[in-house]
């Protein structure tokens, strides 16, 4: 790396997820608005991201196990150590940490700036317990002292009920690639669902929901999994059932459902919905809070406190199911939502990455 502008994005693995493809695409923007960029993977894994032709640097061989990161984690810290006087890192360089488990590495360059590009309150992802009150802790002392970059509304009110301030907001909404761009009145599928594992995700809600669903026999089901085991556990159960489709086909099965239902606990945004809405597939969702972003005007007698029991997700599906016109009504206004809310979330996001480029291209060497 030479000297200026530059960064140093810091991310625990490239393995595919939302998270991690934020942060690249935001690495991928700074790199086109002339700011240096490196990408530091602690840990290697399986199926990776495409590195969008950014130069990557893997910390170590070890491949990404939660089962061994704690007794790696030391080793890591030390190797960091050594790679930031390295050759290949400018003095005092800045730092994007991308998620909790990089906040660490911050205090091993005390004089670089750190950047915690924080897209989700991520302690909700612990159990409830001591466990979870301590990454808190850990979590916002780490934002506390860094220039803290939110994804959306929601996250950014999080922290600042915590009094940490956002320095930029890059927005992040759903690609123009789920647009509808007409209606579609013959939809052949009443609801839609997405099965993942993860306690947050409430695989065990969604199969109380199935079986509620099979009692009724009057309400068809699509269900899609990335996940060879819940695809043998529902095989027999759904009227269509996908195991990992392409976003083409994902696409055309929101084009053929009237609702897509979402019972996660916990979404730092929550992008299954929204790109249900796109195609103007209508959500019922239990509160997880990003989906506030989204959930708005009619869409918010879709949005079922998480207090609420699961009858009550199931009653507002049967109502929006025996009301053609409310339906139809709230199939426009998702598609509606979609559309404006992309070129507002575009504006916004590309005005925040112009502000972060120009702080960046004046960072001292």
């Amino acid at each position: 790396m030479t000297n200026q502008p530059h960064i140093l994005f810091v991310l625990p693995s490239l393995r595919i997820s939302g998270g991690v493809q934020e942060a690249l695409l935001l690495a991928e923007r700074l790199a086109q608005c002339g700011i240096q960029v490196q990408i530091l993977s602690l840990w290697r894994t399986e199926n990776e991201l495409s590195h969008r032709g950014l130069p990557v640097r893997y910390l170590s061989k070890f491949t990404a196990r939660k089962v061994w990161a704690g007794f790696q984690f030391p080793f890591l810290l030390l190797k960091f150590v050594n790679f930031m006087h390295s050759a290949e890192v400018v003095r005092h360089t800045p730092l994007m940490l991308t998620h909790f488990s990089t906040f660490p590495f911050a205090w091993l360059a005390p004089k670089s700036r750190w950047y915690c590009f924080n897209q989700d309150t991520e302690w909700m992802f612990v159990p409830s317990g001591l466990g979870r009150q301590l990454l808190r802790w850990f979590i916002l002392t780490a934002s506390r002292r860094a220039n803290v970059i939110t994804t959306n509304s929601f996250i950014e009110s999080q922290f600042e009920r915590e009094g940490i301030h956002s320095v930029a907001q890059v927005s992040i909404w759903a690609d123009q690639f789920w647009a509808s761009t007409e209606n579609n009145d013959t939809r052949s599928i009443d609801v839609v669902i997405l099965l993942r594992k993860g306690g947050m995700k409430r695989l065990d809600l969604y199969l109380d929901l199935l079986t509620r669903l099979e009692a009724a026999q009057t309400i068809s089901c699509a269900v899609v999994t990335p996940d060879p085991d819940i695809y043998a556990t529902v095989k027999s159960r759904a009227i269509q059932l996908i195991l990992r489709p392409s976003n083409q086909e994902l696409r055309a099965l929101y084009r053929r459902s009237k609702i897509f239902v979402s019972l996660s606990d916990t979404e730092g945004f929550g992008l299954t919905p929204l790109e249900a809405m796109g195609q103007g597939c209508v959500p019922v969702c239990r509160n997880s809070g990003g989906v506030q972003c989204y959930m708005a005007g009619p869409m918010q007698r879709n949005l079922i406190p998480r207090s609420e029991p699961l009858e009550t997700v199931l009653t507002r599906i049967s109502e929006l199911l025996a009301n053609p016109k409310e339906l139809a009504a709230n199939s426009i206004t998702a598609a509606e939502i979609f559309r404006d809310g992309l070129k507002e979330s575009n504006a916004r996001r590309e005005a925040a990455i112009r502000s972060l480029a120009k702080v960046l291209k004046h960072e001292p060497a």
